[in-house]
């Protein structure tokens, strides 16, 4: 008999812990430090009254479904696991340890302290000398102690205490707590009857609901991460804000944002560089201007033809020893004029399209329209590459013209009034 007592309350014991460890964590898994030490007294709790009434009890102790009295006394201390407890009308000496599925303890007066676990945990109108501490899933306390803990899915407070901690999926105090108090929750309801002498400190989903008669001077609310996820994290310009956005919303506006920041950088990078090819590289720029007007298909040919065979004469060079200097120049080259090669371009088209605004301002209006067009997507990945192909083009149009005034200036007069 002692054996099936014995392995009837370890199986007793192991539901009463997990039911108290589920009943710590929240609907979406979330646990709160404070619980988890309550969690580790109930287990002790749970062990506790588990084996100890099976070692000392007499064959025919507490092995109803219902207790009622005397349970198990053991030093002045009610202990008890099982099913269904019930208590009432009666004063214990010392402490209540209790366990089961449901727990319903009313008009008693404890001179201890008071330690529940179960599924439902009902303590009304009970006198507590020192503190209490019960987890479950349906808490609901009506007592008067000197601090108070309570954990559960749903939890309620109506009582009296020094000092109260609670901790639960909602919870609601309606009572009066003289020192300060604790809750972590979800959703927080302060009733009518609440009053808190101390701090409140609140860290929940959402603002606490704070009824009319209540008197919480000192309410401090604190956001918990699950109520900043249920906003959106936007970053705008390098700040994070947490908007109630959701879905397409949130998604336009991350879309406007990087837009935004593209956008930004693109004609800024376009307008600097622009401007440093004008101021440096006026005589250049012009004449690169004249090529590409004067000789359009000429330059367009050109610089695909030179895109194409650059890389590879690169990686020609490089296999021959003697001339990796030269490939490494004109690699390093290649990677400047990608760089450069939108601004660059944006100079060059000023001068066809805005000739009339002058120099600077031709370059600025100009550098302006392929800025914007460089943060386009889709539209900039391809910008890139045609400004790189008109710049080796325009480069190598205006070389040859350039050739080719300087060898007409250098012959007779005579033959080159001949020739035309």
């Amino acid at each position: 008999m002692f054996a099936i007592a014995g392995i009837g309350s370890v199986m007793v014991g192991l539901a009463a812990t997990a039911v108290g460890l589920a009943c710590l964590v929240d609907a979406r898994g979330r646990e709160f430090a404070a619980g988890r030490v309550l969690t580790c007294m109930l287990c002790a709790l749970v062990a506790l009254v588990s084996f100890v009434p099976n070692a000392l009890a007499d064959d025919g102790s507490t092995s109803g479904r219902t207790a009622s009295l005397p349970g198990f006394a053991m030093g002045g201390d009610l202990l008890w696991a099982g099913d269904d407890f019930e208590l009432s009308g009666t004063t214990v000496n010392n402490d209540v340890l209790a366990a089961g599925a449901s727990i319903d303890i009313k008009d008693v007066r404890v001179q201890g302290s008071v330690r529940a676990a179960g599924r439902d945990v009902s303590l009304q109108d009970v006198v507590v000398g020192q503190s209490v501490t019960v987890a479950g899933q349906d808490v609901s306390v009506s007592a008067t102690a000197g601090a108070i803990a309570l954990a559960g899915r749903q939890v309620s407070f109506e009582g009296e205490c020094d000092e109260l901690f609670a901790s639960g999926t909602t919870v609601r105090i309606d009572g009066v707590v003289h020192g300060d108090a604790q809750v972590h929750a979800a959703r927080v309801v302060i009733g009518d009857n609440a009053v808190v002498e101390g701090t409140l400190e609140v860290s929940a989903d959402e603002e606490p609901v704070v009824s009319g008669g209540a008197r919480v001077p000192g309410l401090d609310y604190e956001p918990t991460e699950n109520a900043e996820e249920s906003l959106t994290a936007v970053d705008f310009a390098g700040t994070k804000f947490y908007l109630p956005i959701r879905g397409t919303a949130a998604l336009c506006f991350s879309v406007l944002d990087n837009l935004v920041m593209r956008l930004a950088l693109s004609v800024l990078g376009v307008l600097l560089t622009a401007l440093i090819a004008e101021w440096l590289l006026g005589g250049a720029v012009r004449a690169c201007a004249v090529a590409l007007g004067t000789r359009t298909g000429a330059t367009v040919g050109t610089g695909i033809l030179g895109a194409l065979v650059a890389p590879p004469a690169v990686v020609v060079l490089c296999i021959l020893v003697a001339t990796v200097p030269l490939a490494l120049g004109l690699a390093l080259a290649l990677v400047a004029m990608t760089l450069v090669a939108e601004g660059f371009m944006a100079a060059v088209l000023g001068k066809l399209f805005f000739a009339r605004l002058g120099r600077y301002r031709s370059t600025l209006a100009m550098a302006g329209i392929v800025g914007v067009l460089g943060a386009v997507p889709f539209v900039g990945y391809l910008l890139t590459p045609l400004c790189f192909v008109a710049m080796l083009g325009c480069a190598a149009q205006a070389v040859y013209l350039a050739s080719r005034a300087q060898a007409a200036s250098s012959l007779p007069s005579s033959q080159t009034s001949q020739e035309a």
